[in-house]
């Protein structure tokens, strides 16, 4: 396993095209992760929209991925409303049309306490107060299988660990049509 440490003011796509390349060659099955795309520093001249910053970096990974025949896994940060809003989702990131076109798989994590209907926390304060540790993960958008699945999987925050073992979501989450307060 290899850890780069980027700089988000110097660590450019060319950059990362070289690393995957160079490790690529090495012959070794390759996951890169980016954390985040937003940071990914972009020389495109002087007011660019962040959109279209966002959209050159979103299809310059998914290049790479393509041509490299490499795994990217890019974490992409929320805009103003989706931090605001309830629940987060995919149309709720920073440059969403590009990000929404270009990823195979659209996932996005919310806390579950914070996306359940009224309901379910009025009714039942026990398993609402566990809800808060747990965590959902709702593939929004999946090129070669199912989307719009919800599942839950129980988070152990103090040391950064999500128990992979999950379940599909069984209590009514809030919706952007359907919000049940």
């Amino acid at each position: 396993m290899t850890f780069v440490k980027a700089s988000g003011s110097q660590t450019s796509m060319e950059q990362i095209r070289l690393l995957a390349r160079r490790l690529m060659a090495a012959g070794r099955r390759t996951l890169l992760v980016v954390d985040y795309l937003q940071k990914i520093p972009v020389e495109m001249g002087t007011a660019v929209p962040e959109s279209e910053v966002t959209t050159y970096l979103a299809q310059g990974l998914k290049e790479l991925a393509m041509s490299g025949g490499l795994r990217i896994l890019a974490v992409a940060a929320a805009d103003r409303a989706g931090l605001q809003s309830r629940r987060m989702r995919l149309h709720d990131m920073r440059g969403s049309s590009a990000i929404q076109y270009e990823a195979d798989i659209g996932a996005v994590l919310n806390n579950k306490y914070q996306i359940v209907s009224r309901e379910q926390i009025v009714y039942n304060p026990v398993q609402a107060q566990a809800m808060r540790n747990k965590v959902v993960m709702s593939i929004e958008k999946n090129r070669s299988g199912r989307n719009s699945v919800d599942l839950e999987f129980q988070l152990d925050a103090a040391h950064f660990y999500l128990d992979t073992r999950g379940d599909y979501v069984r209590d009514r989450l809030i919706d952007d049509r359907v919000t049940l307060e």
